[in-house]
This record gives C-alpha cells, sequence and structure tokens, in this order.
C-alpha cells in the first residue's frame, strides 16, 4: 500500500471513528477502529502519533475489561518500541 493509500485510510477510519461515537456508540468497535488508526500510523513512520491512538485504544478496552484486546494492543506498543530501539519501554509493555 502506498503513502496515498494510506493516508485514503485515514480519512476513512476517521469518518467511521466519528460515526462510532456520535451514532452507534459502540466502545468495542470504537476501540477497534483506534487501533487500527494506530496501526496505518506505525506504518507510515508516524510512530508517536501511533502511540497515541494505541494508548487510547488501550484504555477503552481497559474499561472494557478486554484482556484479549489488551494484550493485543500492548504488543503492537511493545513491538513499535523494539523497532525504534527502545527496548527497556518495550519490555514493559
Amino acid at each position: 500500500m502506498g503513502l496515498g493509500e494510506m493516508k485514503n485510510a485515514l480519512d476513512c477510519l476517521n469518518e467511521a471513528l466519528k460515526i462510532y461515537r456520535s451514532t452507534l456508540k459502540d466502545l468495542a468497535k470504537e476501540a477497534w477502529v483506534i487501533d487500527v488508526i494506530g496501526f496505518v500510523y506505525s506504518q507510515i513512520g508516524e510512530s508517536e502519533i501511533a502511540f497515541k491512538y494505541y494508548n487510547q485504544a488501550l484504555e477503552i478496552q481497559r474499561q472494557r475489561k478486554d484482556l484479549l484486546r489488551q494484550a493485543e494492543i500492548l504488543r503492537k506498543i511493545g513491538s513499535l518500541q523494539s523497532k525504534l530501539g527502545k527496548y527497556e519501554l518495550a519490555m514493559k509493555s
């Protein structure tokens, strides 16, 4: 996927996020969209923005007490930190 396609994906995901927040009020799907936004940012090299979205998704999953989704997001955070050479932080994730 090229950069243009990634930016288009982000536009679509942000629109979906608005819908989930305003109309559907579905926390599980909202967290999923936020997680995917974080993934897209990680793929285009915007690590700090990716961390922001991953942490938002993680907080929602903590509120929902969804341990599986929390573990998945923590794995992504740790993997991204490791890729950036932040090994100590990755070990804590």
